[in-house]
């Protein structure tokens, strides 16, 4: 009898090592493994990159900034998230907003926006972390991103490399005042992740009829973000505009050619029409601030954007994270179509690992 017992526990033992060393599957094409939005229940400003299997996601959180930590980024429910940076000076310890997590030359920078005593004084921010993972180590402070000589207002900073440079867009108010203007949109070019090397150039303001239709919002665009297209001949800023609230806020795109001087207003050309607004019959409103990440196996793409449940928001009606997957036309536009409702279950991006 002992002999037996003995067995069962050797095979038992070695059963269980066995499934403990077996890689996560990863979701095949016909998988009914699914997601559905919104992904927290809570939630501006979204931004994520993967990095080594990971991916790490951060969002506004006011007074701090976190990281989430998960492979499967359509269950940030579940992911570990962690608090990266309690400000501790008052001249940027309010209202953080927009946080975005980027690794360059081989150290990871989280940049983001924020005010001081007084209101309305946001400026952008740099902490670096030199820790492989983010979420471990610490981030130091690098300084204020110097984006104007009055320190006019500047926020929702992103980064992009382009032919072996860095640069930086964002959006703020125009130093010689343009009437009914409140925010514009610049770029400047980088001498490392914390400095400019380039005096800023701005490159798109609010002159579009869909852009000014809130009849109570001074007139603004923002948030900018990067998307180059697969071919890498252009360079695309998708950005938000039309005001900050349902019906009015909808995306827009600005594009530049790959060759063109970035740093020249000339190179970029705005589309005409918003690529990406509310879908009011099915009850997504107000999307904007997005940002853009690929499947795990590279062979799909995906926007990030917050959006609301209510055509008219209440005081508990908050901004909730959501992610979609798009395409591409063939001269290398990306085709978001329309904001797929809440809760209609959608396929997780190819390579998800489960």
């Amino acid at each position: 009898m002992k002999r037996y017992l003995f067995l069962f526990l050797i095979v038992t033992i070695y059963g269980c090592r066995e499934q403990a060393n077996r890689p996560a599957r990863t979701i095949p094409r016909t998988s009914v493994a699914s997601y559905s939005n919104p992904l927290l229940t809570s939630g501006a400003d979204p931004y994520a990159i993967y990095h080594d299997g990971v991916y790490y996601y951060t969002q506004s959180m006011y007074d701090h900034l976190s990281i989430w930590k998960t492979k499967d980024i359509t269950d940030l429910r579940h992911a570990r998230s962690k608090t990266v940076w309690l400000p501790d000076d008052l001249t940027n310890s309010r209202d953080l907003w927009a946080p975005e997590l980027h690794y360059l030359d081989g150290k990871w920078y989280l940049y983001y926006a924020a005010a001081g005593i007084r209101a309305g004084s946001h400026q952008l921010y740099v902490l670096e972390n030199s820790h492989p993972d983010p979420t471990e180590g610490r981030f130091i402070y690098k300084g204020q991103l110097r984006t104007s000589a009055d320190q006019s207002w500047a926020v929702d900073a992103s980064v992009f490399t382009h032919r072996d440079s860095l640069y930086l867009v964002w959006f703020g108010i125009p130093e010689q005042p343009i009437p009914y203007i409140f925010n514009c949109i610049y770029i400047a070019r980088l001498e490392n992740p914390w400095t400019l090397a380039t005096r800023p150039v701005m490159i798109g303001i609010p002159d579009q009829r869909w852009e000014r239709h809130d009849p109570e919002a001074a007139f603004s665009m923002g948030s900018p973000q990067p998307l180059k297209s697969p071919d890498g001949n252009l360079i695309h800023l998708v950005y938000s505009a039309g005001g900050n609230r349902p019906p009015y806020s909808a995306l827009g795109l600005m594009t530049a050619q790959s060759g063109s001087n970035l740093l020249d207003p000339a190179s970029w050309k705005k589309s005409p029409q918003p690529i990406f607004c509310q879908n009011d019959t099915l009850g997504v409103f107000g999307p904007e601030h997005c940002s853009f990440i690929k499947s795990p196996d590279g062979t799909e793409d995906y926007i990030f954007y917050h959006a609301r449940y209510r055509l008219e928001p209440a005081a508990n009606d908050l901004r909730t994270p959501r992610l979609q997957k798009f395409s591409w036309d063939k001269k290398g536009f990306p085709v978001f179509g329309q904001p797929i409702p809440c809760h209609v279950k959608q396929p997780k991006p190819s390579g998800t690992a489960i």
